[in-house]
């Protein structure tokens, strides 16, 4: 979300250069690059925050729940959900903008995923259980973008 070679992007700031801002195709993926660059930590922080705080108000159940096998709040549903903000954030068409939590909840609205569906039974542990679940997050924006179809 921020870089595309951190190992580089690191050597450049302890040499004192700067980074290239992200344009374009590049700006679609690297959504927080240019937020980066520009020093604003807070407003990054605020994002994500608004996201998750819509995941906790669409499935409060699963995303409080310590039950073992519950995978929401868990390492699965974590990387999920990170994977499907990209698409999220982009799909809003406001670059380096915050994003409330209303906003983001109505992505979340249109999934037809229930609080009791967040199960190892369901999301297998693994890259197949955070895959099937970012699809079935992805069923949930209205024209998913083909920018993110080589992630699947």
């Amino acid at each position: 979300m921020i870089s595309r070679d951190p190992m580089d992007d690191r050597d450049r700031i302890k040499r004192g250069k700067k980074l290239e801002r992200a344009t374009g195709k590049q700006a679609k993926r690297l959504v927080f690059r240019n937020v980066f660059i520009d020093g604003q930590d807070a407003k990054m922080a605020r994002i994500l925050w608004n996201y998750f705080e819509a995941v906790e108000e669409r499935w409060p159940e699963a995303w409080e729940s310590e039950d073992l096998g519950n995978i929401l709040p868990r390492t699965n549903g974590f990387a999920a959900l990170m994977r499907f903000f990209v698409p999220v954030y982009t799909s809003f068409d406001r670059p380096d903008e915050i994003i409330d939590k209303a906003e983001f909840g109505s992505i979340f609205e249109q999934s037809e995923l229930a609080d009791d569906c967040f199960t190892r039974d369901n999301y297998v542990p693994g890259t197949s259980g955070q895959t099937k679940l970012y699809r079935n997050l992805m069923k949930a924006l209205p024209q998913p973008s083909d920018l993110f179809s080589d992630l699947d």
